[in-house]
């Protein structure tokens, strides 16, 4: 649970007063309710769900922190995304 709770420290820190979120889930739904077009939804719609859902998998933070970020030096893994 203690790479849950830096992903949300380092997600907390980059999504300022959280504006841009709501326009992006907003946005999320206005494509899931009004695209008609299959290839503009894959990619658009279910391209970005995928990379929200990757973020937040402990897995991945863990990998990109051990293998990256040790040779950077700093938190770069909001900036990455």
């Amino acid at each position: 649970m203690e790479l849950m709770s830096e992903i949300f420290d380092h997600y907390s820190r980059y999504t300022g007063t959280g504006i841009f979120m709501v326009l992006f889930f907003v946005s999320l739904v206005y494509l899931g309710i009004h695209e008609k077009n299959e290839k503009n939804r894959i990619v658009l719609l279910y391209g970005s769900v995928a990379v929200m859902i990757t973020i937040f998998i402990p897995l991945v933070y863990y990998l990109y922190r051990r293998f990256v970020e040790r040779f950077s030096g700093d938190s770069t893994y909001w900036r990455m995304w």
